[in-house]
């Protein structure tokens, strides 16, 4: 059987065929890019706000997401161990809750705002060099939930109007 007596001998329904193809290898081509950590990545970096120029966060579901953003990456090469707060300890802005051991020295974590830790991301305990890899995807560090995210909204307005 020959493509013409596959389709009819119907040029139209090859057209068709053809048309269609081109036009689930468009959607299969978009949805992969989509869900590339590429696109998570450039996303992640639109949507996030910038904390003390090192760490990045992200309000999602009510719950403010931590994690070191490239600029923080920048300033070494190599992560040695991590502290990250404790689940349902009390984390305010103006106190190190947590410290990365790198090659070039300790770095503190800070919480945005002043709230609850809910999540800590055990994978970057076990293996930090997650961080290095994907800082904004599976890199991410720990979880607030804010005592006021009017806090959380002050921090994103005041970030922006640092980089205009």
């Amino acid at each position: 059987m020959n493509l013409f007596e596959a389709f009819g001998q119907n040029s139209r329904s090859i057209s068709h065929c053809g048309a269609n193809f081109l036009h689930r290898a468009k959607t299969l081509a978009i949805f992969v890019y989509e869900h590339s950590p590429t696109a998570y990545r450039k996303s992640m970096t639109d949507e996030a706000v910038t904390f003390l120029g090192y760490e990045w966060v992200l309000l999602e579901d009510g719950l403010i997401t931590v994690g070191i953003n490239d600029q923080g990456l920048e300033e070494f090469t190599e992560i040695n161990s991590i502290s990250l707060p404790s689940e349902d300890e009390d984390v305010h802005p103006d106190e190190v809750c947590g410290e990365l051991d790198t090659d070039q020295g300790p770095l503190n974590l800070y919480s945005p705002v002043a709230g609850v830790v809910v999540e800590v991301n055990e994978a970057v305990s076990e293996n930090p060099s997650l961080i290095m890899e994907e800082p904004y995807g599976d890199g991410w560090l720990f979880k607030v939930e804010p005592d006021n995210v009017a806090d959380f909204e002050e921090l994103s307005k005041a970030s922006t109007n640092d980089d205009e």
